[in-house]
């Protein structure tokens, strides 16, 4: 049995390893993307927020279509990401999963264009 480790008051917590910074950033920017989708004054049109569709009338800054099943994607995924940050392997994990995950879907809507499904 191994001994146990005692925390001592004045232990400090290890720093993070810039792959665990990282994955805390993305995480932090898909979170705030997710919940500002549903914020009236920085989304325009937000009282046309609808589940899905790809003729989307809410736009978050007045730029990116977004749609409900958009923005719960964005937040969750940054839920993710605040809690894969906390070991460099889920961290990098996060990443390259999440990377290999939003490269498919931009050659998806390359090849589509538009009319690429329910996702604005």
């Amino acid at each position: 049995m191994a001994p146990r480790r005692h925390s001592h008051p004045g232990h400090r917590k290890a720093p993070l390893w810039p792959i665990q910074l990282l994955a805390a950033v993305v995480g932090t920017v898909f979170l705030l993307v997710g919940v500002l989708g549903f914020v009236p004054d920085i989304t325009a049109r937000c009282d046309q927020l609808s589940f899905a569709g790809h003729h989307q009338d809410a736009l978050l800054l007045g730029v990116f279509a977004v749609s409900v099943p958009h923005n719960m994607i964005h937040t969750a995924f940054g839920v993710a990401g605040l809690l894969m940050a906390s070991t460099v392997r889920r961290a990098l994990i996060y990443l390259i999963v999440g990377s290999a995950i939003y490269l498919a879907l931009w050659h998806y809507g390359a090849a589509f264009g538009l009319n690429a499904g329910c996702l604005p």
